[in-house]
């Protein structure tokens, strides 16, 4: 009897090990810390053991927290480390990356200059701008090209930093983009599942993580999500804590881009257009002063169509450019101290505000 009670006891032991092992590892992936999936196929009276001593271990609590908690000043600036991250990679690798603008204007970025554009290059030292890009499917197929596709887009976001901030800010960062195709598990993840207003994607800085909810054949809409949560991790990277007209309006800036082979080109969003040719923009003194938590109350549509107009049109000429370069770079040079109020900064546009807000209309009825 003595034995079989030391044998118990080891056996617990290695219960205890297992499912400490398996909670961790249903986390990673979504489920319950203390699912017993997977399991359910071993010999009968071996599984009842191991579901009793399951029931009996306290396991950690692996409700999410709310996105806006994971998304804390703290937990930014924790994330970024407030300073140049370690482990930089050697400066000395070079590589090229092209910019050139199309007939609209618009930038795009490539590794290669198209046959008959003109076009600027830029040395880069790749070891200040590595990053990698890891996905997870979760109840969901990705196609083929997922993956390509979506770390050609992560280097065409970096080099627009790099044209914004110059290759010595540039910081390294580890995306990683998990997709889920269930909406109900989605949601739980998230952690509002009875909100009035649900995303297709969110970001939680804490894990530097991007999570996008999957749409039956609408892979382009899937991408562009991606895209959008994407630039919300690396904005962090480089801005720290930044004010939602800004990282919101980088984020469905971004959303737009179109990635050939390992091009990125940027179009207009269509659907933003015809709001704002409607309705028109918001005020930008409204619009520069809705906080973080109320992003999203009333009127999101016209919240992110306002701020996708006001960086793409700031992008659009090379006085605008300035104006938001200035005000990134100043930004960045704060990351880690109070965050930067940078609505004060666009009265740096000529004419001042009054100035932008007329030619920003201006722009809106152009197109």
């Amino acid at each position: 009897m003595a034995r079989i009670h030391r044998i118990g006891s080891w056996t617990i032991i290695g219960v205890a090990v297992a499912f400490g092992a398996l909670g961790l590892w249903n986390q990673h992936r979504g489920a319950p810390a203390g699912s017993l999936k997977g399991l359910d196929k071993l010999p009968g009276d071996l599984f009842e053991v191991l579901r009793q001593q399951v029931a009996t271990l306290k396991l950690p609590d692996a409700s999410p927290r709310d996105i806006r908690g994971d998304n804390s000043l703290e937990a930014i600036q924790e994330a970024i480390g407030c300073g140049r991250p370690s482990g930089v990679g050697d400066p000395g690798y070079v590589l090229t990356a092209w910019t050139w603008r199309d007939d609209e204007g618009v930038a795009n970025f490539g590794d290669a200059l198209p046959e008959g554009v003109d076009g600027t290059s830029t040395l880069l030292r790749a070891g200040n701008a590595e990053y990698y890009v890891t996905l997870d499917a979760v109840d969901t197929v990705l196609p083929a090209y997922f993956e390509g596709t979506l770390n050609a887009a992560a280097k065409r976001i970096y080099d627009q930093w790099r044209d914004w901030l110059g290759d010595e800010a540039l910081v390294r960062s580890h995306v990683n983009l998990r997709f889920f195709g269930d909406q109900q598990d989605f949601l739980k993840l998230w952690g509002k599942p009875g909100g009035e207003w649900s995303p297709l994607g969110f970001y939680r800085i804490r894990n530097n993580e991007a999570v996008i909810l999957t749409l039956p054949d609408r892979h382009r809409s899937t991408l562009s999500t991606a895209f959008h949560e994407m630039s919300h991790l690396i904005t962090a990277w480089h801005l720290g804590p930044s004010a939602p007209w800004l990282n919101e309006g980088l984020a469905e800036y971004f959303e737009t881009m179109d990635v050939r082979w390992q091009e990125g080109h940027f179009s207009r969003n269509t659907a933003h257009l015809d709001l704002l040719k409607n309705v028109g923009p918001l005020p930008i003194a409204t619009l520069t002063t809705i906080a973080s938590g109320d992003w999203t109350e009333t009127d999101a549509e016209h919240r992110y169509a306002s701020a996708w107009a006001l960086v793409a049109f700031l992008q659009d000429s090379a006085h605008g450019r300035e104006v938001l370069t200035d005000i990134l770079r100043q930004t960045h040079n704060q990351r880690c101290a109070v965050p930067v109020d940078a609505a004060p900064l666009l009265a740096g546009y000529r004419g001042g505000v009054a100035g932008l807000e007329e030619d920003l209309h201006t722009w809106i009825s152009s197109l």
